[in-house]
């Protein structure tokens, strides 16, 4: 039986290496991504990172070109116009294969009113949030023949974690095991972010990404690790205005004012649906804060107080801290 692990180790170690990249709870889910799993959809993920190039071929994420990465600031840029339409309705026609789009201004809300099938990309597409660090890798890439040497050894080792050439993973993919409160967190998550109004793309998306994880390992059904890169994504698939307008709820109420400032979300207009006011409505409306009008000021509902603490915290499903948690960021 192949130590699949092992081989997920030497990418995360060149990674580190060659990018610096120290987020191994990302790397597996991105190659979770990319396994080929046997009558399983694939799965759209937003990578939300400090990456600003429209060109994604050479990042580190794509891991030697094992796929394309798409820049959702060009896309909403829609040059070519034509050409991004095209393409979008091509990919939701094609829904069930994989992709990987990438935000670097994640802590804005994004501004897709341009876009003609903006919504059905967001809400089809779970969130990953990490960051690459500041050093002189970059460098590198001045030797052309250097930066072919590690963008073809990244994508020979990457292709030792995807292909399965001696038939050592199940032949069939490997058994959805329902996680603890899994269908309250999905509810919370529909309720708390503002990408998820449709129930059972948000349901199977989840279990998608479990059963895929489970696949990259080699196992027969998702057990407490895949369940904790759920977690991770759920998580992560919470705007950070959001999680920092509940960060606050969860030690005290708070004023109206103090909430906006520090979700920091610039409202052009009344109209626009962006701003941080518009937000606290949408959580109010959905029952996860309270406001108080005697006292003026915005409180947590008691009744999903622990709901929020389990999804912020990345201890969703029943999970709780372990190593694959511990190099993500916030």
């Amino acid at each position: 039986m192949l130590d699949w692990g092992a081989r997920i180790d030497e990418v995360a170690h060149q990674l580190s290496r060659d990018w610096a990249v120290e987020d191994r709870a990302a790397i597996d889910i991105l190659l979770s991504a990319l396994v080929p799993c046997p009558r399983t959809p694939g799965v759209w993920l937003i990578l939300e990172t400090n990456w600003y190039s429209r060109e994604c071929r050479e990042a580190w994420f794509s891991f030697g070109e094992q796929w394309l990465p798409y820049s959702l600031p060009q896309l909403r840029a829609r040059s070519p116009w034509r050409m991004i339409e095209a393409l979008t309705v091509e990919w939701l026609d094609a829904a069930g294969e994989e992709r990987l789009f990438i935000e670097p201004d994640f802590e804005r809300y994004p501004r897709f009113h341009r876009l003609t099938n903006a919504q059905y990309l967001l809400q089809r597409s779970l969130r990953l949030r990490t960051h690459s660090n500041r050093v002189g890798h970059g460098l590198r890439a001045l030797d052309e023949r250097e930066e072919e040497r590690r963008q073809d050894q990244l994508s020979a080792l990457a292709r030792g974690v995807l292909e399965d050439r001696v038939g050592a993973r199940p032949p069939d993919p490997p058994a959805f095991k329902e996680p603890p409160n899994f269908l309250y967190h999905l509810e919370l998550i529909q309720r708390l972010a503002p990408w998820y109004p449709d129930w059972e793309t948000l349901l199977r998306t989840f279990a998608i990404l479990g059963v895929r994880h489970a696949c990259l390992y080699g196992r027969r059904q998702t057990e407490a690790e895949d369940h904790r890169a759920m977690a991770r994504v759920a998580r992560d698939s919470i705007p950070p205005w959001i999680s920092t307008a509940l960060g606050l709820l969860l030690n005290g109420p708070h004023q109206a004012l103090t909430l906006e400032r520090r979700m920091g979300l610039e409202e052009a207009t009344r109209r626009s649906g962006h701003g941080a006011r518009l937000e606290l409505r949408r959580l109010h409306h959905n029952g996860v804060i309270r406001w108080d009008s005697q006292k003026k000021h915005w409180a947590m509902a008691d009744e999903h107080r622990q709901g929020v603490v389990d999804v912020l915290a990345g201890h969703a499903f029943g999970c709780r801290p372990s190593p694959i948690c511990k190099n993500s960021h916030s």
